[in-house]
């Protein structure tokens, strides 16, 4: 596993843990940065693993970093239904929002880059891209510290501009108890909130902001905000190379897929069932498809309520 661009005070530490827990079983006696011992563990326990002896970091020897008090928060950006409603969220409390994409941390989404630019020049918004490259095979279908590697680059990045706070656009009821390890463990609250207790270690007045509950209300949020970018999303989960087919194999219902959607990740599932239940559906309604959304999200546990 090799890691390109990761050379900042906190992204060189992450990017050596993400090395680390790129093979499983995980190691048994990891490299920690101190302060951050609350989130490895929390890491090992998702996988049933017990750590037999941490080996402390003191490469760097930090010292407490003061960041001047302002309303700038730094956003990471995808250009999908949750960071756009965090967006719209973030304003509503008065932030100064600049938008954060890395670019070649989604392997399998090339294209990601050039939507969330689009995106951001329709928000008007600021949009910092910084880019790296990860070479290697990986046993998930999703690292599970990716947050924690983007995150690092955005407070790497913080420091030199002057930000404290950060948000993603994760779900404050996301917990850790539901995330699956090599899929979504990175989005539990639980890590964002051990992620914040290690960085305020050196830097006191850091903080994670979450601002959405659940899909249900990102969704809510977008159509209040932003209905005219619902058709523009980039939130299907299918590789580009494998949407055809499922493309084709979804048209026996009718022209019920919007724009880019494959129509059977949970993903476009969730879009189709909630653009329905709030009667902004631009595409046909199929009461058989909307069955099979509603099923997709029941296999999936999304919370609806």
């Amino acid at each position: 596993m090799q890691l390109n661009n990761f050379t900042g005070i906190f992204s060189e530490y992450f990017a050596n843990l993400f090395i680390q827990t790129s093979s499983l079983p995980l190691i048994s006696n990891p490299s920690v940065l101190e302060g951050f011992e609350g989130f490895v563990s929390l890491l090992y326990k998702k996988d049933n693993q017990s750590i037999n002896g941490i080996k402390y970091l003191f490469k760097h020897q930090l010292n407490t970093i003061q960041i001047e008090n302002s309303n700038k928060l730094l956003l990471a950006f995808s250009g999908g239904k949750d960071s756009i409603a965090a967006v719209h969220l973030a304003k509503e409390k008065g932030f100064d929002i600049v938008l954060y994409h890395l670019s070649g941390v989604n392997r399998a989404y090339n294209h990601e880059l050039q939507h969330a630019q689009n995106i951001a020049k329709e928000l008007g918004l600021p949009l910092i891209v910084e880019k790296c490259t990860i070479k290697g095979k990986l046993p998930y279908k999703e690292h599970p510290i990716k947050n924690a590697l983007i995150l690092s680059k955005m407070v790497d990045f913080g420091l030199l501009s002057g930000i404290s706070q950060f948000a993603f656009g994760n779900h404050y009821s996301y917990k850790f108890e539901v995330s699956e390890f090599d899929t979504d463990f990175s989005d539990s609250i639980e890590c964002f909130e051990e992620l914040e207790k290690g960085y305020k270690n050196y830097i006191p007045n850091f903080k994670i902001h979450s601002f959405l509950r659940n899909d249900k209300h990102a969704f809510e949020v977008l159509i209040k905000h932003s209905l005219n970018l619902l058709s523009k999303l980039s939130s299907c989960l299918l590789p580009p190379y494998r949407k055809p087919n499922v493309v084709r194999a979804n048209m026996k219902f009718g022209n019920v897929l919007l724009v880019g959607r494959c129509g059977s990740c949970y993903k476009c599932a969730l879009e189709y069932h909630l653009a329905h239940e709030a009667n902004v559906l631009s595409v046909e309604y199929s009461q058989d498809y909307l069955a099979k959304c509603k099923r997709i999200l029941k296999q999936k546990n999304v919370d609806l309520s």
